[in-house]
């Protein structure tokens, strides 16, 4: 993790792209948060009373490629914070890979978040 934290601040200052020798079939890819993970989303109220996500609390996402699987890890940060609040999202493959070596930031942040969703209710009869 505090690799990947260095990393995102050398590339928040347009000062470099990480690579490593040392993990020739690993990539980088720079994505945009567009499949923002719900327990980062921020959401509003529509007409109806449904909630609409309208964006995301991380405002950037680099998935890592390994061996063939594009998204073997995603990182998601806040580009420019001092504190980028980087978390990992990590595939099955990595699971299995990694362990109890994973960082579990990402999987509490959704628990807490799964925590405070109301039950589900009916679909409400509403007129847009």
């Amino acid at each position: 993790m505090p690799d990947v934290k260095e990393a995102l601040k050398c590339m928040a200052r347009g000062r470099c792209w990480p690579t490593c020798k040392d993990a020739p079939n690993v990539s980088l890819s720079y994505t945009t948060p567009a499949a923002c993970p719900p327990q980062y989303g921020l959401y509003e109220l529509d007409a109806c009373g449904r909630q609409v996500l309208t964006g995301c609390t991380k405002t950037g996402v680099i998935n890592v490629a390994q061996d063939g699987n594009p998204s073997w890890t995603r990182v998601w940060f806040n580009t420019g914070a001092v504190e980028n609040g980087a978390v990992i999202e990590y595939s099955e493959a990595a699971r299995a890979a990694l362990g109890t070596a994973i960082d579990p930031t990402f999987d509490l942040d959704y628990r807490a978040w799964v925590a405070t969703q109301p039950p589900a209710q009916p679909p409400l009869t509403c007129y847009d």
